[in-house]
């Protein structure tokens, strides 16, 4: 064979061999077990970096010997190139040796043989030389094109596992509650973990919720891959965790202790503890644990932050209006016991189970002497755009502050006003970044929606962030406020003012009430643009029942319509739905076979009338709450539902 095609043969045996790298023959993607998924069916790229190494450094080896098999090749044919003068020297002499009639060939027919034949070797092992560097660099490219298959190899492996590990995860949510939706709707409960055992395999499977995880304690354990954090401070981070066994879901923050040192082994914590065992709006503390330079607090596992929840669509305002009400009943448990929170905001306000909103994040909260003395500190803290203007004036200066309880309030009211407008700042006139929104509540500038103007939302916030701290009402005040009462205590407070009005008749101040009201209403209506005939806001059908009732009632008692007739004016209206209350029975079989009970009007079973008149007068309530707080005007039945105001709320 010629030195070219011993060549040809072993470049083909290079490009044979590195075409085809050797295939391990186990599977070591993190253990999981096979799923079935969008590559279910299709064989998985097994990968064993071991078995890699072993199988590239075969190939590397082959390709090293096969330029040592075209050297031996090469030196064969140097070495019978080099033979052949000897044979040719060898003729001549046996020639001369059988036939002596032959005269010898001349020496230098010989020589001139065995010139070309050393040239022809010279240029044979120059080729050699060439071949072999060849060869080496052809190795060396070879080993180049091994590693990055081995690294290609490696990054398939690791995508490979992503989609095993999302497979996982969509596997849990699949077999977890089935009033589960989606984990990325905020209003869903969270997924609970669970161990299911994989039934594909026949070898011991992880669970397909299996999570790498950090013991802190035995009681203690918190999660580690990337969806387990929750939320991340300055000072602290959250982690997904439980505690004690599995199915106890926990809130584990693990903080430096020289941030929680304070709070952790004084009164604060301890009365939290107690707080939340007492209320219901208080996030409950399972343990606290200090180890090493860390600190652990373990807390109840909300479904999400307050802040997420309003953002989703589904999201109503009875809703809204609950988690308000939570947070400020959590409040007023904290304050009663002397504690600020100093850092209210939607993020620090979760939801639980039932749609429970509660109070979280004590890392800063501060017990004060007493509602007087408050409590001194230097350094004022919290997050910026949630606090009032008197905190905002002597950040990052030295001049001293005084914590009150006021503090609390204004920033539970921007909260309060984020919720129900679902995102807006009330002191940010749409997209204002922080620094702007600062300057605002600096310099008092708020933004009231048109919409809430002449709201009992409106009337309530105005008063919890008003610019004269002393003026804010308690937590405890607050919630008085009709904004946080449901249909059944408005028709109650609408029954008891008819009520005191009624048995007041011959008091000096009940015609005097009943001109406030009056003068009120009206300028609520201006200022709205309302109509003050509030018979003209009803339906046709509620319309023409009045005409009719109108007359009836001048019918039975045989005086004149207008004597009988019920008024355009704001008690005219409370008097009706006070009358319908007591009457609707009568009311709804003699008129029209029952047309007051239309899914429109009143509803079939006629439970509706409430919702109907709060709907078409959402003022009506709040008007008259203002009005009585003053004292002079109310009755026995009033006085309950002003058990702690004194005048906070100003009137429209």
């Amino acid at each position: 064979m010629s030195g070219r095609s011993k060549k040809s043969k072993a470049t083909a045996t290079t490009k044979e061999i590195s075409s085809k790298p050797e295939q391990s023959k186990s599977t070591n993607i993190t253990n999981a077990p096979k799923q079935a998924g969008p590559n279910s069916g299709k064989k998985q790229p097994t990968v064993n970096a071991q078995n890699q190494g072993t199988s590239a450094n075969k190939q590397n080896q082959a390709i090293i010997k096969t330029p040592q098999k075209q050297a031996s090749s090469s030196n064969e044919q140097n070495q019978a190139s080099t033979s052949n003068p000897q044979k040719q020297e060898t003729s001549p002499n046996k020639q001369n040796t059988e036939t002596t009639s032959k005269p010898p060939k001349q020496p230098n027919a010989t020589n001139k043989q065995n010139q070309p034949n050393t040239g022809n070797t010279q240029k044979q092992a120059t080729n050699i030389n060439s071949q072999k560097q060849a060869a080496t660099n052809n190795s060396q490219k070879q080993a180049a094109i091994i590693n990055a298959q081995k690294q290609k190899i490696e990054t398939n492996a690791q995508k490979q596992a992503a989609i095993i590990n999302a497979q996982k995860q969509k596997a849990s949510t699949s077999i977890n509650s089935p009033s589960q939706k989606s984990a990325t709707n905020p209003l869903n409960p969270a997924p609970v973990d669970k161990t299911i055992p994989n039934k594909n395999s026949g070898n011991q499977a992880p669970s397909s919720t299996s999570r790498p995880e950090k013991k802190v304690t035995n009681n203690i354990i918190y999660y580690t891959d990337k969806k387990a954090q929750l939320g991340k401070g300055g000072s602290s981070t959250v982690y997904e965790g439980y505690f004690e066994v599995p199915t106890r879901k926990a809130a584990v923050k693990v903080c430096d202790i020289s941030y929680v040192t304070y709070s952790a082994k004084s009164k604060e914590l301890e009365t939290l503890r107690k707080l939340a065992n007492n209320c219901p709006n208080i996030v409950g503390y399972f343990a606290t644990e200090d180890i090493s330079d860390k600190s652990y607090i373990v807390m109840e596992l909300a479904k999400f932050t307050l802040e997420h929840a309003i953002l989703n669509e589904k999201t109503t305002t009875d809703m809204l209006q609950q988690w308000c009400t939570n947070a400020t009943n959590g409040l007023m448990a904290m304050h009663a016991e002397n504690i600020l929170h100093r850092d209210i905001k939607p993020a620090n306000i979760l939801i639980f189970e039932n749609n429970i909103a509660k109070l979280a994040d004590f890392g800063i909260s501060r017990v004060i002497q007493s509602d007087t003395k408050g409590a001194p500190t230097d350094a004022v803290l919290g997050t910026g755009i949630w606090m009032p203007p008197e905190a905002l004036r002597v950040f990052e200066t030295d001049q001293k502050f005084v914590l009150f309880k006021n503090f609390d309030i204004f920033s539970l009211g921007l909260t309060i006003f984020f919720t129900m407008t679902k995102g807006r700042h009330l002191f940010s006139a749409g997209n204002d970044g922080p620094v702007k929104i600062i300057s605002n509540i600096i310099n008092y500038t708020p933004n009231w929606p048109t919409e809430i103007k002449c709201t009992s939302l409106c009337n309530l916030l105005k008063a919890m962030v008003n610019k004269k701290p002393k003026l804010r009402p308690d937590a405890s005040v607050a919630l008085e406020h009709p904004f946080f009462w449901d249909n059944k205590k408005r028709i109650d407070f609408l029954w008891a003012v008819t009520s005191d009005l009624k048995n007041a008749t011959k008091a000096m101040d009940a015609s005097t009430c009943k001109t406030e009201i009056t003068q009120t209403h009206d300028r609520f209506c201006n200022s709205s643009r309302t109509d003050k005939n509030w018979r003209l806001r009803l339906c046709q059908d509620m319309q023409d029942f009045m005409t009719w009732k109108d007359k009836n009632r001048a019918d039975k008692s045989k005086l004149p319509l207008e004597n009988k007739k019920y008024g355009n004016s704001l008690l005219k209206l409370v008097e009706f739905i006070r009358d319908y209350r007591e009457h609707y029975k009568d009311w709804n079989e003699t008129y029209e076979n029952g047309k007051l009970k239309m899914e429109k009007v009143f509803g079939a079973d006629g439970a509706k009338y409430v919702e109907y008149f709060l709907t078409k007068f959402p003022e009506m309530v709040t008007i008259l709450y203002t009005i009585f707080q003053d004292e002079k005007y109310r009755g026995v039945h009033l006085k309950p539902f002003y058990a702690l105001n004194k005048a906070c709320f100003e009137k429209w």
